[in-house]
C-alpha cells in the first residue's frame, strides 16, 4: 500500500504545463499493476483493512485523473480550432504540449481504468476525443486545402492533429492522413507552377 501512495503522490504532483507526463504514465501503469495483483492474487476480503486501503488511495488518484481527463477535449480543441473559429489564428507552444499531455494521460487512464475507478470519465472522454479529432482533423486539411502553399499555420494544425490522432487512432490512421496532407501540398505546388 505505500508503494500505491507513493505512485499517488507523483500523480498528483505532476501538474501543469510542464509536467513529467512519462512519469505520471509510468505510475499510473505501476498503480495499475499493483492494485491489480493485490486485488486478484492475494483475494483481499471486502472488509479487510488492506482492502480499505487500496480503496482510500484508488479515491485519491481517481479524485485527481477525472479532474485532468474531463480537461483532454477542450485543451486538444485549444489547439485546434480554425482561425475563424477563435480569436487568435496562433497558439501557443504550451497548449500544444498541453494538448499532447492530455491525450497521453487519458491513454494511460484507459490501459489503467479498472484499477483507477474512472471507467465512465475514461469511455466517455475516449469517445468524444475520436469524434473530436475526426472533426478538427478534417477541418484542419480543409484549412490547408484553401490556405496559400506552405503555409505555416495550416501545416502545423494539420501535423498536431495528425500526431493527436496516432496516439488515439493508432499509427496505421496517422499514417494516412499524413499522405492526405502531402496530396494536398502536392497538389498546390502543381497549381503554383
Amino acid at each position: 500500500v505505500v508503494n500505491l501512495q507513493q505512485l499517488v503522490d507523483i500523480i498528483e504532483e505532476q501538474a501543469g504545463v510542464f509536467s513529467d507526463i512519462d512519469l505520471m504514465c509510468r505510475a499510473i501503469d505501476r498503480f495499475h499493476r499493483i492494485a491489480r495483483v493485490m486485488h486478484y492474487y492475494l483475494d483481499l476480503g471486502k472488509s479487510s483493512q488492506w482492502n480499505h486501503c487500496i480503496e482510500v488511495v484508488t479515491g485519491r488518484v481517481s479524485r485527481v485523473l477525472e479532474k485532468r481527463i474531463s480537461e483532454v477535449v477542450p485543451n486538444v480543441t485549444k489547439v485546434l480550432r480554425t482561425p475563424h473559429q477563435q480569436a487568435q489564428t496562433l497558439f501557443t507552444t504550451d497548449q500544444v504540449l498541453q494538448a499532447y499531455n492530455s491525450v497521453y494521460l487519458l491513454d494511460a487512464a484507459r490501459n489503467a481504468k479498472e484499477s483507477l475507478a474512472v471507467n465512465t470519465a475514461v469511455e466517455r472522454t475516449w469517445s468524444e476525443l475520436g469524434k473530436s479529432l475526426e472533426i478538427l482533423l478534417e477541418r484542419a486539411l480543409e484549412d490547408q486545402k484553401s490556405a496559400p502553399f506552405a503555409d505555416s499555420l495550416a501545416i502545423a494544425k494539420v501535423e498536431i492533429a495528425i500526431k493527436l490522432c496516432s496516439i488515439r487512432f493508432g499509427a496505421d490512421y496517422a499514417q494516412i492522413m499524413s499522405k492526405n496532407k502531402e496530396n494536398i501540398e502536392r497538389r498546390k505546388l502543381g497549381a503554383t507552377i
